[in-house]
């Protein structure tokens, strides 16, 4: 279509040239019409205008990957700066996930450690990763295993003998009768046998720097903590983080509806996260973002892949995104005008072909210089 309507305008303008020719019997009205079809056809080159958007895209992708940022779905970067809402998880996203045991485990027999050490490996949670490195002896072995993502696990030996570790609401929900441990800002966890709590597991977590910094630059953003953990814990998180609202003991499902009333909202949201049970979150969000040691589902099901243990560089990610989208509008604007300007002075006689050419090459280097200065960032 661009093409027919150039050689349309071509051919009447040497026709039109051509009539005058014929009307005042001019001989440079003939080289006249050549001069002017032939400026028409050299500065109307899409060259500037096909390579816009590819470019800026280009640059802005090659400017993410050097963060260690892997953009899945190209869609997102457009995205990201038009988010009114982020939420994240707490665990391995907000804090650094790497669980330090406080108190609890010197109280266990080797029996109970080797036993507890063979729940623990079968899950890939922040807190069964702690007591598996923690404890040095070799598992007990046993069988059965039930995994609730997010909330415990369970399995038996060969005797029979029943081993829970979970959180207080998910040993209540399988009838083990015990009082919840006191309002501490630390993660708690219990070890039971047989229906009987054995051991109170305490760990402790700390905040990424990262997530104060990211934090302050969304200050005009809306900012939502989801965790599976006690309000306590979380409730120490969010004070630490400018007291943002935040909701507690959350499954995996209860965080993707929270998600969803948000949308409902009215809001755009963007989900960060970590683990297994993340992965419904991600999906449900406008728009999903996965940490460095994310599991492989919350990657697969993620638009974008942050490859550091950093959350500034969501900031980073929203600066570059917003620089990307201007050079994207900057190179079409140029490009069209650009375009649009020499063919009308093409169609008066003003260009010649000569300068038409170095005209459009001039066009598409501009285009490309103002696309690398995505990069410098």
């Amino acid at each position: 279509m661009f093409y027919r309507n150039i050689l349309l305008l071509t051919f009447f303008t040497a026709l039109y040239t051509l009539g005058q020719y014929m009307l005042t019997q001019d001989p440079s009205l003939k080289e006249l019409a050549f001069t002017k079809s032939l400026s028409i056809l050299l500065i109307s080159c899409p060259c500037a205008l096909g390579i816009a958007a590819p470019l800026a895209e280009s640059a802005l992708m090659s400017a993410l990957v050097s963060l260690g940022i892997i953009v899945r779905n190209r869609g997102a970067l457009a995205e990201i700066s038009k988010q009114t809402c982020f939420v994240f998880d707490k665990t391995g996203t907000l804090t650094h996930g790497a669980l330090c045991i406080k108190k609890g485990l010197d109280s266990l027999g080797n029996e109970d450690k080797r036993a507890l050490k063979a729940l623990v490996k079968v899950s890939f949670h922040p807190i069964c990763k702690s007591i598996e490195n923690a404890i040095s002896l070799n598992p007990l072995d046993l069988e059965d295993f039930q995994e609730v993502i997010g909330q415990g696990i369970k399995g038996q030996d060969k005797e029979g003998n029943e081993y829970l570790l979970g959180s207080f609401s998910f040993l209540k929900t399988l009838g083990v009768d015990f009082i919840e441990e006191g309002n501490h800002n630390q993660i708690l966890s219990y070890f039971v046998k047989n229906q009987k709590v054995v051991t109170t597991l305490f760990f402790e977590d700390t905040l990424r720097p990262s997530a104060r910094d990211l934090f302050t630059y969304l200050k005009d953003k809306k900012k939502v903590i989801l965790s599976g953990d006690r309000e306590s814990v979380v409730a120490a998180i969010s004070r630490e983080l400018g007291s943002c609202p935040f909701k507690f003991e959350c499954l995996p499902l209860q965080k993707k509806e929270h998600i969803q009333n948000y949308q409902n909202q009215g809001d755009k949201v963007c989900f960060v996260g970590d683990g297994v049970n993340d992965a419904p979150s991600i999906t449900r969000a406008d728009l999903g973002i996965s940490m460095l040691r994310a599991s492989d589902i919350s990657i697969q099901v993620s638009d974008i892949f942050i490859t550091k243990e950093d959350l500034s560089l969501i900031a980073k990610m929203i600066e570059l995104s917003k620089k990307g989208t201007r050079a994207l509008k900057q190179n079409l604007f140029w490009a069209f005008f650009y375009n649009v300007l020499g063919i009308i002075l093409a169609i008066s006689g003003l260009l010649l072909p000569l300068y038409a050419a170095f005209a459009m090459v001039a066009s598409s280097l501009i285009v490309c210089f103002n696309s690398l200065r995505i990069k410098r960032t």
